[in-house]
């Protein structure tokens, strides 16, 4: 723990109170959070519990994206009563419409 400086102008060791902090799942647009652990009274944040490994920048505790998952639709004729469509491809999570594949368009 570091020192710090109380309300009277002396100087103490934090004794860290760790509170939880559950991770969150990366998706294809929001990128996810490990989980961690931030002192309720100095505010620093932890990877582990007993306050051993201090995350510096919350880009530490950031998962990478995952990739889309493509659903592929195929063209279709439109009619009278039902409008056509081109091809195209949908990601299953986020739900976001692509004209190819790889999600570029």
């Amino acid at each position: 723990c570091e020192l710090f400086l109380n309300n009277t102008s002396t100087i103490e060791q934090c004794e860290h109170t760790m509170e939880f902090h559950k991770g969150k799942d990366s998706t294809c647009t929001v990128k996810g959070t490990i989980p961690y652990y931030q002192c309720s009274k100095c505010k620093k944040v932890f990877k582990d519990i007993n306050g051993k490994e201090e995350v510096s920048q919350s880009s530490d505790l950031k998962l990478d994206l995952i990739d889309h998952s493509y659903l592929h639709h195929e063209p279709t004729e439109s009619n009278c009563s039902v409008p056509g469509n081109v091809e195209y491809y949908e990601c299953t999570i986020c739900h976001g419409l692509f004209s190819d594949k790889n999600g570029t368009n």
